[in-house]
């Protein structure tokens, strides 16, 4: 539904196609100043979260590979609240954005097929090994409903 306002709206408008600019025409500056600013902190919250997510996954990565006891394991801090490779994948994915729009651009399409190429391998390979005995009961009653979110939650942050 969305997608077709949007496309309603840049019918109408035909300015860049943004929130900020569809808000600024049919609201003035200001309600698109908060939109604006709702959308950056949009972008951080989630940005921060991957950033961290993968900053712990490349830390447990070292600490298996490595052992705990290695210098570098040390340095990763896993259990603080700075991450200092969450950092590093922040900062990558910024000087990638001032590189240019071009280089950032064929970035983003080089993963986006890989990571659409690896799901469908995944189901389609997943496919072989479907045990519908496994599908019952669909929430198990010593996890609930909340385990399952929890599980969820983990499956997606990692």
């Amino acid at each position: 539904v969305s997608g077709c306002c949007y496309a309603e709206l840049a019918g109408r408008i035909p300015l860049a196609g943004s929130a900020y600019i569809y808000c600024s025409v049919a609201l003035g500056e200001w309600p698109a100043f908060l939109a604006a600013v709702c959308l950056s902190v949009e972008y951080i919250a989630s940005s921060s979260a991957v950033a961290r997510s993968w900053g712990d996954k490349f830390g447990y990565w070292i600490a298996h590979e490595l052992g705990e006891s290695h210098f570098v394991h040390n340095y990763l801090n896993l259990d603080g609240i700075i991450s200092p490779m969450a950092f590093v994948v922040s900062s990558a994915s910024v000087i990638m954005l001032l590189v240019g729009i071009q280089e950032s651009k064929n970035l983003t399409n080089f993963f986006t097929i890989l990571k659409v190429s690896l799901v469908t391998f995944m189901i389609v390979g997943g496919c072989f090994y479907v045990d519908v005995r496994n599908w019952t009961p669909l929430v198990p009653q010593e996890f609930g409903l909340p385990g399952v979110f929890r599980g969820a939650t983990g499956t997606f942050f990692g």
